[in-house]
């Protein structure tokens, strides 16, 4: 039997005074703040002005190059895309190939062909893109949509976050368990999160651009949650209480053991 947690606490968007913006809308946050967080991550990056990723294997390719190994200059990590599995049976991890030379790099993100490996249908399609920006400590989840379900792909383009899925698949021998998966722009790597998971996301760095694929449309009739601290989950996000910032949607949103007898969600061994 687990030990009683309490649940952690956090500001509420709405809490926040006006000037430090609102995490859940863009629009709320001033412009010159936006350009300040530039500012101070264009000043940690070396003069090519690329993202710190690129710049990691951009230097590592100016340095082959200058050896001699004009190949693996070229080809820096472009071995197959690899899938990692995790703890939660059918939540993967995907680390895509990326070629970089002197000018910076290019990845391939999804290839249709990947579903096999990843343990989608063929015939399933993403028919959405979305793109959130975040500021360090805001935590977006715990959120899942009902009917049949919704696949997500998620990467993280700029900055770093800890992404997090909670088993909903009842019957399953880790119902109700969440794993966490660090990404951020320096790995590259991509989390699949299957149907019968919910889905959240910390940030860790002053500032992430989270882009995701999904299966479904948004549809505000089946969007569904569970608490992002609930004790009984138990998740840890890597950040301090007290920097943890949450929409006033999200903390509102359930404990699972409130809702676990309407999930639609049932593992299949």
């Amino acid at each position: 039997m687990r030990a009683e947690r309490q649940p952690q606490r956090a500001r509420v968007a709405s809490q926040i005074p006006a000037e430090q913006g609102s995490e859940h809308s863009p629009a709320a946050q001033p412009a010159d703040a936006l350009e300040a967080t530039d500012d101070l991550l264009a000043a940690r990056r070396p003069a090519l002005q690329l993202s710190s990723s690129a710049a990691g294997l951009a230097a590592w390719a100016i340095h082959a190059f200058y050896q001699g190994d004009a190949c693996a200059a070229s080809a820096t990590l472009c071995s197959p895309m690899r899938v990692l599995p995790t703890r939660l049976e059918g939540l993967v991890v995907i680390e895509p190939a990326a070629h970089a030379d002197a000018r910076g790099f290019f990845v391939e993100t999804y290839r249709h062909e990947w579903h096999g490996d990843i343990g989608m249908a063929p015939e399933q399609a993403f028919v959405q893109d979305n793109h959130s920006r975040s500021t360090r400590g805001v935590v977006r989840g715990m959120h899942f949509q009902v009917g049949a379900g919704v696949a997500k792909l998620v990467r993280c383009a700029r900055g770093s976050i800890l992404d997090v899925a909670v088993d909903l698949r009842r019957g399953s021998p880790t119902y109700g368990e969440w794993e966490g998966v660090k990404l951020d722009e320096e790995s590259l790597r991509e989390l699949y999160v299957p149907v019968g998971f919910a889905h959240g996301f910390c940030v860790h760095s002053d500032v992430a651009d989270v882009i995701y694929k999904q299966t479904g449309y948004y549809d505000g009739a089946v969007e569904r949650g569970i608490a992002w601290n609930d004790p009984d989950v138990g998740v840890e996000w890597g950040l301090a209480e007290d920097e943890l910032t949450v929409s006033e949607r999200d903390a509102l949103a359930p404990r699972l053991s409130e809702i676990g007898d309407e999930l639609p969600f049932e593992w299949q061994p």
